[in-house]
């Protein structure tokens, strides 16, 4: 259909001004996307169906950084804090006490 042409158009475009690292993955700072993997768990606060009270599930990075209603960069220090600690992630735990930790967690 048109339609789906011209959603494979737009992939095409968009993909046009993408680069791509060595491992793969790809970043397009015009088009402000960019590709990566990672298993690493967050801490994620969500609803319970059963009552109001806030449970703390582990969601893939990919699905906490989604689940921001802000794309303000301080909305994102959380999840940014959770990921550099979390062995699995940066593994920084060791420097969570350092001051500037914190520094780079804002940067």
């Amino acid at each position: 259909t048109v339609r789906k042409e011209e959603e494979e158009n737009d992939k095409e475009e968009d993909k046009s001004s993408a680069v791509m690292y060595a491992d793969g993955l790809q970043y397009d700072l015009e088009n402000k996307w960019y590709e990566f993997r990672c298993s690493c768990l967050i801490p994620s606060a969500v609803s319970s169906a059963m009552n109001t009270q806030k449970d703390i599930v582990k969601v893939p990075l990919p699905d906490a950084l989604a689940s921001l209603s802000s794309k303000q960069a301080q909305s994102c220090q959380n999840v940014i804090r959770h990921y550099l600690v979390a062995t699995d992630g940066g593994n920084l735990s060791d420097l969570v006490n350092k001051e500037a930790f914190e520094d780079f967690v804002m940067a």
